[in-house]
């Protein structure tokens, strides 16, 4: 759906020492995540909404000598490093919990190398803009809040052996703030090879407010404390000034950091609805599982073997002279991993990936439509022809009577011209989904070479 209109930002960052520590362990970041660029600490930017797009992140670092300074600056720039280079064509939650993945192990890889950095780790909780959806994540226990019609709410849950204890009943709230567990955390980035990243998400409303904050400032003042403190200042710089000297004044034992950011715009409608009801779970951290290894969202350069190996030269070269030609071109796009429930968003001419077409390597891809209704209605199941599963085996786990095809492409604009709908969604199905992005340029290249019966392939794909 086109949205029209404009959405405008207005964002203050503030980031203290506290009132005992000799170093700063805490960063943030105020950036745009598709181009990486960071922007100032207090700022006010005006997007169209259909290219709004905005990282708000705050990490705590840990760790002997400066090593929390180092794992908490290195996850603040590995976040905004791999959320700008994800194909835009993956879902916003996707993209996010992919960035906070490669960030851990970024930092995690780092303490491997070098045992001087050895117990370093990080929390971090970032707020994703993309249109008019609000994409929240959370490793650790550094906080999200939001303040809409009058109503402050905590949108994160600490990743800490207290919540745990207070989740299960096993200790009271009014023992909690004196808890020896109150600052030990079950999980960070950095501390082990893989994670569990809590990603949620909801509809950005005109109005709203959001608060980023470390717990050098959640640990010393209430909810309700900081949404009367908010409300009584002039400006959301004011108030976070405010916010970090009333924690200081309460002792500002911990570095202090704090993120206010407002939105509004026409364009956003106001919501009558709970923030309970509003908020969308993506993914959860259960302490109970297990966290297992799973693929690594990846993009790396397609080489000429990876097009001989999805058999795309075998099929269509039909003459020695095509696949020289073929083999001289020198680029091959990108050769992407996605992960089981990674949903590809297309948008017809107006998305943000139509300069590209998908040629599929390996997976099950389900093709979904948005009807008017607002109803989903699944059209196909889609496989690479080297894919040598039966149609049962295809869709047995999936519980889809629906057609399967095989082919080797997905060219997004074709399959929207033929149902005539707002949104198609491409939902990877199995536990490793390779694709590889082609650049139209390139594909217009290969097409050249390959004539006509590659063209019509691509076009009824």
């Amino acid at each position: 759906m086109t949205l029209m209109g404009f959405v405008t930002s207005t964002v203050i960052g503030v980031t203290d020492i506290g009132s005992v520590r000799e170093h700063n362990e805490d960063a943030f970041i105020i950036a745009y995540p598709k181009t990486g660029q960071r922007l100032a600490d207090r700022c006010r930017v005006t997007l169209p909404a259909e290219n709004n797009s905005l990282l708000l992140a705050v990490s705590d670092g840990m760790g002997g000598a400066r090593a929390g300074e180092v794992a908490s600056a290195m996850t603040i720039e590995s976040l905004i490093t791999e959320l700008s280079r994800l194909p835009k064509v993956l879902s916003p939650h996707s993209r996010l919990e992919a960035a906070v993945e490669a960030a851990n192990y970024i930092v995690w890889y780092k303490q491997q190398e070098d045992k001087s950095l050895a117990g370093m780790g990080a929390t971090l909780t970032s707020i994703f803009i993309e249109r008019d959806w609000v994409y929240i994540s959370e490793v650790g226990d550094s906080r999200a809040y939001i303040i809409r019609n009058g109503i402050m709410r905590q949108l994160t849950n600490d990743q800490t052996i207290l919540q745990f204890l207070l989740d299960n009943n096993a200790i009271t709230p009014e023992n909690a703030s004196t808890s020896y567990y109150k600052n030990m955390l079950l999980q960070a980035i950095g501390q082990q090879e893989y994670l569990q990243v809590a990603c949620s998400s909801m509809r950005l409303r005109s109005g709203d407010v959001f608060l980023l904050c470390s717990d050098g400032l959640s640990g010393k003042m209430s909810k309700d404390e900081m949404h009367q403190l908010i409300n009584e200042s002039a400006s959301l710089d004011i108030a976070a000034h405010r916010l970090i000297n009333t924690a200081k004044e309460r002792g500002g034992e911990d570095n202090i950091t704090v993120i206010l950011a407002q939105f509004d715009g026409q364009v956003l409608e106001r919501s009558s609805e709970t923030i309970s009801d509003s908020i969308r779970v993506h993914t959860r951290f259960d302490p109970d599982i297990e966290t297992k290894a799973q693929p690594m969202r990846k993009i790396r350069e397609a080489t000429y073997q990876d097009w001989l190996a999805m058999a795309v030269v075998g099929y269509y070269a039909e003459t020695e002279q095509q696949k020289i030609a073929l083999m001289s071109l020198g680029r091959y796009g990108d050769y992407i991993v996605f992960r089981k429930g990674d949903g590809l968003v297309f948008q017809g001419q107006r998305g943000p990936d139509t300069q590209y077409h998908y040629w599929l390597v390996s997976g099950r891809y389900r093709v979904e439509i948005e009807l008017e209704t607002s109803e989903h209605k699944t059209l196909a199941i889609i496989v690479p022809p080297t894919d040598m599963r039966s149609n049962y085996e295809l869709t047995d786990d999936l519980g889809c009577n629906v057609p399967i095809k095989r082919q080797f492409f997905t060219a997004s604009i074709a399959m929207l011209e033929q149902t005539n709908q707002r949104t198609a969604t491409i939902w990877c199905e199995d536990n490793e989904n390779i694709a590889i992005r082609v650049p139209m340029m390139l594909y217009q290249r290969v097409a050249e070479i390959l004539g006509s019966r590659f063209l019509n392939a691509v076009k009824n794909s």
